[in-house]
């Protein structure tokens, strides 16, 4: 970190410090990390004495909002048996493999096609739909470097700390276009749907669609990678369902992103993310969806740390 931009944090910090009776030191790193992350990707600190726009929300979770069960559910091998009671092993992918590392993993014995990930981070996925032709030098260099590398702790992201790198290979999921799944990523803010981030046309000219939970279209953009649209598309005749469930894994928190496919109505669970890339988003309709985020900031919880200073990824916490 900067000399300069550590000196303007310490004074951000101090500033806070004397207005939130519960911003202790116990979040000081946290706070110094997450404050130079957002400085750094959208040029802006984050308030977090009155949170007003989605990335200020984000940060005050990360920096508020701790709980054991956000580990388990970030850790995507341990959050199959938490699918598996909460709606049922039917909307879980086949697990195929998993593995300490990519040495352990036996491609013999798996299908032309899956999908090979890590557990402990967000990005750390590859689509493989011949393995016959994939690249496995490439593939051992990705994720060997991906057990390696601490991961979270720079961004605010503690929980993943705490979960035990592994490698799992699971179910490719076909479609009739023959490019990925599009993405239902239900945005629900006090175990309710508010928003769907809806993304599709994967593999050639990525969208992004908005909508309500009625999946009437919104004139927003959360994600400025994607081509932004307002594309009427049809209702799928699985929606209600969707929500149902969206809502079943959502009870527990004030904000948490549930993502789920459906491909030829057949819904298939994906991931649970709590603190979308971290905050850091930059479009011009932050302040609106932070509108659509009204959790209680009054409640706060004890900070759950990094298992070693330093963040490393090594420990794992057992519920």
């Amino acid at each position: 970190m900067k000399t300069l931009q550590k000196l303007w944090i310490w004074k951000k910090w101090l500033h806070d410090t004397k207005s939130l009776n519960h911003l202790t030191k116990l979040h000081k790193q946290a706070y110094f990390n997450i404050h130079a992350t957002h400085q750094k990707r959208t040029g802006n600190y984050p308030n977090i004495q009155n949170p007003i726009t989605y990335n200020d929300k984000i940060a005050w979770l990360a920096l508020f909002d701790h709980s054991e069960k956000q580990i388990l559910y970030s850790d995507k091998i341990a959050v199959r048996e938490f699918i598996q009671d909460a709606i049922g092993g039917e909307y879980l992918p086949n697990l195929y493999q998993v593995a300490d590392n990519f040495d352990q993993i036996d491609f013999t014995s798996l299908p032309h096609s899956f999908v090979m990930k890590s557990n402990h981070d967000s990005g750390t996925v590859k689509l493989i739909q011949d393995k016959i032709n994939a690249d496995f030098q490439s593939l051992s260099e990705q994720f060997t470097k991906a057990m390696d590398k601490p991961y979270g702790i720079e961004k605010g992201e503690w929980f993943y700390s705490h979960i035990k790198p592994k490698i799992l290979v699971e179910e490719y999921i076909h479609t009739d276009s023959g490019f990925p799944p599009a993405d239902f990523k239900f945005h629900c803010v006090n175990g309710k749907v508010v928003w769907l981030q809806y993304i599709f046309d994967r593999g050639s000219q990525t969208k992004e669609l908005i909508t309500d939970r009625n999946f009437i279209p919104m004139p927003l953009q959360l994600d400025t990678d994607f081509i932004c649209t307002q594309t009427v598309i049809q209702k799928p005749t699985t929606w209600d369902k969707m929500i149902g469930l969206a809502e079943k894994l959502a009870t527990d928190f004030k904000y948490v992103r549930i993502d789920l496919y459906n491909e030829n109505e057949r819904i298939l669970f994906g991931e649970m993310t709590f603190l979308p890339r971290a905050g850091c988003y930059v479009t011009k309709d932050l302040e609106k969806f932070g509108a659509l985020m009204q959790f209680d900031t009054s409640s706060v919880k004890t900070p759950i740390g990094p298992l070693i200073k330093g963040a490393s990824n090594r420990g794992h916490i057992v519920l």
